[in-house]
């Protein structure tokens, strides 16, 4: 998705970006309606992954920490920086521990750095002050 944007973006010189939430978890899922079918997903997995969106950065990927437990390995062994945002206050869950991967090198180059903690690999690009609450210590990101 991000590399389309970045095509639109250069194309029609806009500034069109996305964040993405993951989280992961069982989900029930299914066909509704009887005249008009729409496939749908349910569950707290889904709804989190909805928080980890909504409150994320434009540019990056948002992840939990449960996903980040379930992916670290496979990111790790394919060289994929990982930074650790810190705790946010998400609706309905409290304080969660969540990570980024920034999606866009070219977007977030000029902008202040927060000291967010890279833990698998090099820093990208810093994260934005604005955007970003200051972070915790990463050591405690692996407990």
């Amino acid at each position: 998705m991000q590399q389309a944007l970045n095509v639109i973006n250069k194309r029609y010189n806009v500034k069109f970006n996305c964040r993405i939430g993951i989280h992961t978890g069982p989900v029930i899922a299914g066909v509704i309606g009887m005249k008009k079918f729409s496939f749908d997903v349910w569950g707290d997995a889904v709804n989190t992954a909805s928080r980890m969106e909504s409150h994320g950065i434009p540019g990056y990927l948002q992840f939990s920490s449960h996903t980040y437990k379930e992916v670290k390995s496979a990111l790790s062994s394919l060289g994929i920086p990982v930074l650790y945002r810190g705790k946010i206050g998400v609706k309905g869950k409290g304080k969660m521990k969540t990570y980024l991967i920034q999606m866009s090198e070219d977007e977030n180059a000029a902008v202040a750095d927060t000291g967010a903690a890279a833990i698998d690999g090099p820093r990208r690009q810093p994260i934005s002050k604005a955007n970003v609450p200051p972070t915790g210590d990463v050591s405690s990101a692996e407990k």
